[in-house]
């Protein structure tokens, strides 16, 4: 919206303003990723929180994408051995 972001941005945040400023997480984007609503309000915790660490933001996220991961693979192997 023609505003200037100065730094880098996190991965599934929301920014906006003028100076630009994070003001959340990107909800419908990590929804879509299959993250529940709990595992959105930790990430979004982590993103407003001015004291957590960009490594300490990157671990968790991490650690977030893991379990998906793994939820996502339980219901695929779930679905080929049904479609057996």
């Amino acid at each position: 919206m023609n505003l200037t972001v100065k730094g880098r941005v996190p991965a599934m945040s929301m920014h906006f303003g003028s100076p630009s400023r994070i003001r959340g997480a990107n909800r419908v984007r990590l929804a879509r990723l299959g993250l529940n609503e709990s595992q959105v309000d930790e990430v979004e915790s982590y993103l407003l929180n001015l004291t957590a660490t960009v490594e300490d933001v990157k671990e968790r996220f991490r650690a977030l994408l893991d379990e998906l991961i793994a939820e996502s693979s339980k219901r695929i192997r779930a679905n080929w051995n049904g479609q057996r």
